[in-house]
C-alpha cells in the first residue's frame, strides 16, 4: 500500500499523469471557467489547483487501462472502429509493396548480380514498418494506429515461440529484474503522457461545447421571461443558431486547436509505443528463458519442444485446461517419504535434472552415485552391528 503511494510522487506518474492534467485543469478554469471561478471560487487558488491535479492524475492513473484501450480501439461501440477500413488498407498497401520488392530482390539473387541500393533499402524500410506497427495476419487489425502498435507487441513473443504473452507476462515479470522493470515503468510512462493528452483533448471538446451550450442557453431563457412568452422549440432553435453562429467562433476556433492537439497526441501515443514495445520485446527475448527454468518445464536444446511447452502452457493458463499443462519439475518434499525417494531415484538412474530438498538442481547421474555410496555405507555398517549382537538363547 505504502509503496503505490510513493509512486505517486516519482517521475512516472509526474510524467505520464500530473502534467496533463495541470495543462487540462489550466485551460479549463481559465478559458472555459475562469470568469465564473474568480466570482465563486477566489481562482487563482494554487493550492486548491494542485490538489484537483493529483486528484485528477490518480484518477487517470486508476482508468489508464480503460482510456488505453479506447485509443486502441476495443469494443463494438467504440467510434475510432469508422477507422478500421482506412488501416486495412494502409496494411494491404505496404503487403503488395512488400511483396513487390520481395519478387525484385529474388529476381537479381536468381540472376547472380548485386542486389540495387534502392530496392535493398526500401525493402528493409517496409520490413520494418510492418513488423512494429501491424500485427502478423489481418484478423487481428484495430482501428487506430496506436493500436496496431501494441497489437504487433503483443503478438511478438506468440510469433517468436508460441507465449500468449497478454496472459504471460505477469509471470515473467516474476522474473524480470527491478532496474528493468523500471526501464519499463519510464517508456511506459512516455506513452501514458500521449495517451492522456488525447483524452484529455476529448474532453475539453466536450467542456468547450457544453459551456457555450449553457451559456448561450441562459441567455435565450432571460430573454424569453423578460418578454413573458413561451418559446416555442423551433423558436428557441433558431434563436440558438443566430446568437451561437457569429458570436462564438473563438469557441469553435479553440475547439479545432484542441482536436489538432489531439490528433498529435495519438500520433506521439503510437511513436512512444514503437519505443516501449522494443522494450517489452527485449525482455521477452532476454527471460523468457529464465521463466522456462522457473516454471520447471523439462530442459531442452530443441526450439521446437519449447514451443510446443510455451503453446501449452499459454492454453492452459488461458482456458484452465490441467491437461495442456506441459510436465513440471516439483520440489521434492521430504526425505523420509519413501515412495518418493524410490521415484527420486529412479529419475537419477534415468540421468535426468532432479531436484533436491533444499532446492538445488543437479545432474541425476553424480546423485545417483551419491546415493548409491550412502547405501553400502549404510549397509555395511548394519551388519557389522548385526555381527556384534548375539543371538538369545
Amino acid at each position: 500500500m505504502f509503496g503505490e503511494i510513493q509512486k505517486i510522487f516519482d517521475r512516472n506518474f509526474i510524467v505520464g499523469y500530473l502534467l496533463p492534467s495541470a495543462a487540462f485543469l489550466a485551460f479549463c478554469l481559465d478559458v472555459t471557467h475562469g470568469d465564473d471561478l474568480k466570482a465563486v471560487w477566489g481562482f487563482p487558488d494554487y493550492i486548491g489547483f494542485i490538489l484537483l491535479a493529483f486528484g485528477l492524475g490518480i484518477v487517470l492513473l486508476g482508468a489508464n487501462r480503460t482510456i488505453t484501450r479506447i485509443l486502441e480501439g476495443y469494443d463494438r461501440a467504440n467510434p475510432l472502429r469508422i477507422l478500421t477500413p482506412l488501416q486495412r488498407l494502409r496494411l494491404r498497401r505496404l503487403q503488395r509493396r512488400r511483396a513487390l520488392l520481395d519478387a525484385q530482390y529474388t529476381h537479381a539473387t536468381e540472376r547472380g548480380g548485386q542486389i540495387p541500393e534502392s530496392v535493398e533499402k526500401a525493402r528493409i524500410e517496409v520490413m520494418v514498418r510492418l513488423a512494429e506497427r501491424y500485427p502478423d495476419d489481418e484478423k487481428w487489425l484495430l482501428p487506430s494506429a496506436f493500436g496496431n502498435v501494441m497489437r504487433a507487441c503483443e503478438i511478438y513473443p506468440r510469433v517468436m515461440y508460441g507465449l500468449e504473452i497478454v496472459e504471460g507476462w505477469p509471470r515473467l515479470l516474476a522474473v524480470v529484474p527491478k532496474d528493468h522493470q523500471q526501464l519499463l515503468e519510464t517508456a511506459k510512462a512516455d506513452t501514458d503522457l500521449w495517451v492522456n493528452v488525447w483524452f484529455l483533448s476529448l474532453l475539453t471538446i466536450v467542456d468547450l461545447l457544453a459551456t457555450s451550450i449553457h451559456r448561450e442557453w441562459c441567455i435565450i431563457h432571460s430573454l424569453f421571461s423578460l418578454t413573458y412568452q413561451r418559446p416555442s422549440a423551433r423558436m428557441i432553435f433558431d434563436q440558438f443558431l443566430l446568437m451561437t453562429t457569429p458570436n462564438d467562433w473563438p469557441v469553435w476556433l479553440a475547439c479545432l486547436g484542441t482536436f489538432v492537439v489531439g490528433l498529435f497526441g495519438s500520433w506521439m501515443a503510437a511513436k512512444a509505443a514503437i519505443g516501449w514495445g522494443a522494450l517489452l520485446k527485449s525482455t521477452t527475448d532476454v527471460f523468457l528463458a529464465d521463466l522456462y527454468g522457473k516454471l520447471g518445464f523439462n530442459t531442452t536444446t530443441s526450439d521446437k519442444v519449447a514451443r510446443a511447452n510455451w503453446v501449452g502452457f499459454s492454453q492452459a493458463i488461458i482456458y484452465r485446461i490441467p491437461a495442456a499443462m506441459p510436465p513440471r519439475n516439483w520440489p521434492g518434499k521430504s526425505a523420509t517419504n519413501t515412495e518418493d525417494s524410490s521415484e527420486g531415484k529412479s529419475a537419477e538412474h534415468q540421468g535426468t535434472r532432479v531436484t533436491l530438498v533444499g532446492g538445488s538442481v543437479v545432474d541425476g547421474r553424480l546423485m545417483a552415485i551419491d546415493s548409491e555410496l550412502e547405501e553400502c555405507i549404510r549397509l555395511y555398517r548394519l551388519f557389522k552391528t548385526m555381527n556384534r549382537i548375539e543371538p538369545r538363547k
